[in-house]
């Protein structure tokens, strides 16, 4: 657990965005529970031995119906006695942490193209 709480020292929680957050990023400590909310790092985990690596970050929204607005939906990585909770808007997942590699890089956020083989009816491209 301690190589983990390293790894987690590299969380940027300070960074200042371009754009407004959904949380505001800092490391907090309500009761026995610590976590971090962060607006400008994402979390690599992978099984020990294995290839594939699972990706954690923060998402930049844009709506679809106003595209000038634009908000970070922030990361919340919870410390717990042997896992670590980690989540976003979209989901959340338990780690046990006696079993995985860990990495923490700079998150960028950009805007990426939507999938249209899947239709949302976003708006974006004029339909």
């Amino acid at each position: 657990m301690e190589q983990i709480m390293q790894w987690l020292q590299g969380i940027d929680v300070l960074s200042d965005t371009s754009y407004p957050c959904d949380h505001f990023p800092g490391k907090y400590k309500e009761k026995e529970t610590q976590f971090y909310v962060t607006a400008g790092s994402q979390i690599r985990i992978r099984k020990k031995g294995a290839e594939k690596w699972e990706l954690f970050s923060p998402s930049l929204y844009q709506s679809s119906m106003q595209p000038e607005k634009k908000e970070i939906r922030t990361l919340r990585v919870e410390i717990r006695e042997h896992s670590l909770l980690l989540q976003t808007r979209y989901g959340e997942k338990e780690v046990d942490v006696t079993d995985v590699e860990l990495e923490v890089a700079e998150w960028i956020p950009q805007i990426h193209k939507v999938d249209c083989k899947r239709c949302e009816n976003c708006g974006r491209c004029g339909w």
